[in-house]
């Protein structure tokens, strides 16, 4: 009797386990597509790794382990079948060249271009220079050895500097000798009766020569199957393109720690952190993170990741036996830009201005002059595109373009050797300041979703501008109009508001409010989205005044809002009260009383009745507010309301009902993927939680509020860190919390007032410390503690 195959072998293994292939799939960290084609024989000699995955997510025995690994030595053993009719060939005779390292990673890949090949005559494996595509066709080969009757033969051409040379290249890797004649006809004839798989690697410098020669042996061949990798598509009809992406982050760190040396299990937390930062920086790429970890040993991973961020030349010295195009990673992206015309690589050079991906429009607008025409930059664009060198992320309703970070290094270079990088620099800065001005225009008039699904992808472009608008450009009124157009993006995306605020602050310093007083106003709500409390009072009277000079109706009815806002943070709830009743008169007037503007203002006297405890009355505005908001298609509003109603709950003494109005929010802020709303909807359940004393999830909650918080948004950082404080001093970590009182006590003395949830939250804090710490130890705790600087609470908060 036979022994079992590889893939009888495992499905036993799988089923006595009681697992199906996508629970092994799982746990073995494949695709449940590779766990099938193993199964099916389809793939008969798994590589080892890929063996020892499935051993550990099995939790075979010794000797089932052994048994699986014989059942797998097997199938690479295995003799491959003869075709009667094909040409006498020597079976051993593949010269697929020695691979000198592991695979790591794309296990799902493989099998998918395994299953193309099973389908397809032709597949071409496509991508960026050091994307792996050589690597990827070579595990191809060896999950698929045993399946080619005549086994497979490897030809790499880049070495040609002719494409003339490619039949007789095919020819010579193939034991073909070529007589005089047609070379496509006569290595036709040579190969008719074979079953072989041919790779044909590294076609993109002479494409045009290699799809004539594979269309004339795809006619006359019927055995033959080919295996292509280029950095563009051959264009044949029946071809089968695989564009191979980036690592994933997972595969991208293990692929750099193994390549440096160590692995994830290895490596502290920090290192850890920082080899993340590397491998995000280089975007997955293998080539790319085989020569960072050639540096480790001598940098170390700190200053590896700093050099990273100042230039990407560090990444040179690769293996010496490398092809001359692969010892460094802008030697492999010339290889690429030598093979563009004059006007690709124009187009190229200047797309580098742009910093995290642009758009058509975009591009049309910046890059274009000299001899490049606006009509040409499709044309480009496509084919930059089709060589590999662009990325297109498309989300079914937009389109956006961007480099992989190592390409753009690249570009850059080029683009500042070309002397152009000044004049793109001053078109990209004025390109912003024209779409922050539109940005502003649109903020009432779409939903807050759709504007910043549009506007948050430039925020690296709005950075740029402001960069060169406040340096080499010198233009403070450009900086201002970027900051006020796309302050929204600012104060929802991750970074440092405050630095955003003292931008905000410079900018107002240095422009006369009475040569710019639209400018001065829309400068005076942005730097309004960031402050609170008396300073966000004082700056909401200075652009009231601006706003009802230049007679800008939502500008001034947001400022009223924001007024009231700050009339509430400093617990003056009557003038808030008049604040927001002067809003919603103004926009009644205008007729704007079904307006999103409006529903933002029944929103905030909501806030007020809230704090004033008329609960009913609160509950009303809200729901007028929900009203609106689905008629304007608001969901991220509406998403808010929900949040602000289990706030009034919780302020009415309804805990419960808070919790459960909390939990939902925090569901569909997940599923909408704003994290915004998901830190709102975080503090509320940590609020409610904590009332319930359910010290554990109101924990988990704060904590997971103020990582969103942290950097992004310095209130509801410091009602987590209460929060957190809190439940430290309930369950006996009394040190921390008395530490984290300091800071928020002093945070909130400069002119912040406590809500009800927040003042009763407070209240528990001091008397737990009261009852557990002698007074001179506890106001020692305190004084540390007001001594905080906002990163050094978080930090202290994280780890109380």
């Amino acid at each position: 009797m036979q022994p079992p195959t590889f893939g009888e072998l495992l499905k036993h293994f799988r089923v006595a386990a009681g697992l199906s292939q996508e629970a092994l799939a799982e746990r073995a960290r494949m695709s449940a597509h590779a766990i099938s084609s193993l199964e099916r024989g389809a793939r008969r000699a798994p590589y080892r790794d890929t063996v020892a995955l499935l051993q550990d997510a099995l939790a075979l025995a010794p000797a089932d382990r052994a048994r699986l690994d014989a059942a797998a030595e097997g199938g690479r053993k295995r003799t491959p079948r003869v075709d009667a009719d094909a040409a006498p060939v020597d079976a051993t005779a593949d010269n697929l060249p020695a691979q000198l390292t592991s695979f790591v990673g794309r296990e799902s890949e493989v099998a998918e271009i395994v299953a193309l090949l099973a389908a397809n005559r032709l597949v071409t494996v496509t991508g960026a220079g050091g994307i792996g595509k050589t690597r990827v066709a070579l595990e191809v080969c060896a999950q698929t050895s045993s399946v080619w009757g005549d086994g497979i033969t490897f030809a790499d051409l880049a070495p040609l500097a002719d494409g003339a040379l490619v039949a007789a290249r095919i020819a010579s890797t193939a034991g073909v000798a070529l007589s005089g004649g047609d070379p496509a006809a006569a290595l036709a004839a040579a190969l008719r009766g074979r079953a072989t798989l041919f790779v044909i690697d590294n076609c993109e410098h002479v494409v045009r020569d290699v799809a004539d020669i594979i269309a004339a042996l795809l006619q006359s061949c019927p055995r033959l199957t080919f295996l292509a990798t280029s950095r563009e598509r051959l264009g044949l009809a029946g071809e089968s393109v695989y564009r191979l992406a980036p690592l994933s982050a997972p595969s991208s760190v293990e692929l750099f720690l193994q390549r440096s040396g160590t692995s994830t299990a290895q490596v502290e937390a920090e290192q850890l952190a920082l080899a993340r930062a590397i491998c995000r920086r280089l975007d997955g790429i293998p080539l790319a993170l085989e020569f960072a970890a050639a540096r480790v040993p001598v940098l170390g991973l700190l200053s590896l990741r700093d050099r990273l961020n100042e230039h990407f030349k560090v990444l040179s010295r690769g293996s010496r036996a490398a092809p001359a195009r692969q010892q460094t990673m802008q030697a492999a992206i010339a290889w690429s830009y030598e093979l563009l015309d004059a006007s690709e690589r124009a187009l190229f050079r200047r797309l580098a201005i742009f910093v995290g991906g642009w758009r058509l429009d975009a591009a049309e607008e910046v890059c274009t002059g000299d001899a490049l025409a606006t009509v040409d930059v499709v044309d480009d664009l496509t084919s930059l595109i089709e060589k590999s060198l662009v990325i297109v992320d498309n989300d079914g309703q937009r389109v956006r373009y961007r480099f992989l970070e190592p390409t753009r290094a690249f570009a850059l270079d080029q683009l500042v050797i070309s002397g152009e990088h000044a004049a793109l620099a001053a078109a990209h800065a004025r390109w912003m300041g024209a779409f922050a001005d539109w940005a502003y225009e649109e903020y009432h008039h779409i939903p807050r979703r759709r504007w910043s699904e549009f506007v948050e992808p430039e925020l690296d472009n709005a950075y740029a501008g402001l960069a060169f608008a406040n340096g080499e450009g010198n233009d403070v009124n450009l900086a201002g109009r970027i900051l006020a157009g796309v302050r929204g993006a600012f104060a929802d995306s991750p970074g440092s508001l405050k630095e955003f605020g003292d931008s905000v602050k410079d900018a107002l310093a240095r422009i006369d409010a009475a040569e710019e007083p639209v400018l001065h106003a829309h400068l005076l709500r942005a730097l309004m989205s960031v402050i609170g409390g008396t300073e966000l009072i004082a700056a909401a009277h200075r652009a009231i005044e601006l706003f009802s000079e230049i007679d800008e109706v939502f500008g001034l009815g947001r400022s009223f809002e924001l007024l009231a806002t700050g009339y509430i943070e400093s617990g003056e709830f009557e003038a808030a009260m008049e604040a927001i009743e002067r809003a919603l008169l103004l926009y009644r007037d205008r007729g704007l009383g079904r307006s999103g503007a409006y529903m933002v203002g029944l929103d905030t006297r909501a806030n007020v009745f809230q704090n004033l405890g008329r609960f009913d009355e609160a509950e009303c505005d809200q729901a007028e507010a929900l009203s609106i908001a689905r008629l304007v298609h608001d969901d991220w509003f509406a998403l808010h309301l929900q949040i602000s109603r289990a706030s009034v709950a919780l302020t009415a003494s309804d805990p419960e009902r808070a919790a459960a109005l909390a939990e939902s929010a925090l569901a569909e802020s997940r599923a909408l993927r704003t994290p915004r709303y998901e830190m709102y909807a975080l503090l509320n359940l940590a609020g409610a939680r904590l009332t319930l004393n359910d010290f554990n999830v109101a924990h988990e909650a704060a904590l997971a509020a103020l990582r969103l918080a942290r950097y992004r948004d310095v209130i509801s950082s410091a009602v987590s860190i209460l929060f957190i404080a809190t439940v430290a001093a309930l369950q006996g970590r009394s040190r921390a919390a008395a530490r984290l009182l300091g800071y928020v006590d002093a945070w909130a003395a400069k002119g912040f007032i406590w809500g009800t949830t927040e003042a009763a939250c407070r209240q528990r804090l001091v008397a737990a410390l009261d009852a557990h710490l002698p007074t001179e130890t506890l106001a020692g705790d305190i004084v540390i503690g007001a001594r905080f600087d906002d990163e050094a609470a978080a930090e202290e908060a994280l780890q109380a």
